[in-house]
């Protein structure tokens, strides 16, 4: 009997861990009211196109990975939708163990989402992200230019007439400034 006790004991605590995992999930999901915003800003046309051509450097902490999968979801359903012709150009973080030349980017280790960089497209996509006051939002003077020089180096082709950099880090848990806020 007693056996029987400790192993459902156990199978309840794995059951419970599973549902917390997937709670967290849901929690770092983007959620409608961000989703809305980031879509309708990338769908205005006249906007984003006087956006200068900007390489938009996009993390995440492993945790929150699905977080910035739907960001990328957006932004390159956006560019489909206005024919391939936006100016934000997506790229992640170079492999840093295989070009080891590439200029070292560290994550801010924030919470929430921390944009990186000042310049149009930056300040751009932090009134965007942090639109519906619900994102913990923060903003730094980097990427410097050298990552773009950088980019430059590898395919001049893509890169040539690219004039900005931004990254949109996403950090540590917690991305939202209240439990639920997404929920709206």
């Amino acid at each position: 009997m007693r056996q029987q006790l400790t192993s459902l004991q156990s199978q309840l605590s794995s059951k419970q861990t599973e549902a917390d995992d997937i709670g967290r999930r849901d929690e770092t999901r983007i959620g409608v009211e961000v989703a809305n915003n980031l879509v309708s800003a990338l769908s205005r046309s006249d906007e984003i196109m006087k956006l200068p051509r900007t390489l938009v450097l996009l993390t995440s902490v492993p945790a929150n990975e699905q977080f910035r999968w739907e960001i990328e979801k957006i932004i390159n359903n956006a560019r489909a939708q206005l024919g391939g012709k936006t100016w934000l150009l997506l790229s992640g973080l170079p492999d840093y163990k295989r070009n080891l030349d590439a200029p070292l980017l560290k994550e801010s280790g924030e919470n929430g989402i921390t944009i990186h960089g000042r310049n149009q497209a930056s300040d751009y996509l932090m009134q965007v992200l942090g639109n519906g006051q619900c994102v913990i939002m923060h903003q730094t003077d980097q990427p410097s230019d050298q990552i773009l020089t950088f980019y430059r180096k590898l395919d001049p082709t893509i890169w040539s007439d690219v004039h900005d950099t931004t990254w949109i880090d996403i950090g540590n848990d917690p991305l939202l400034k209240s439990p639920g806020c997404l929920d709206h």
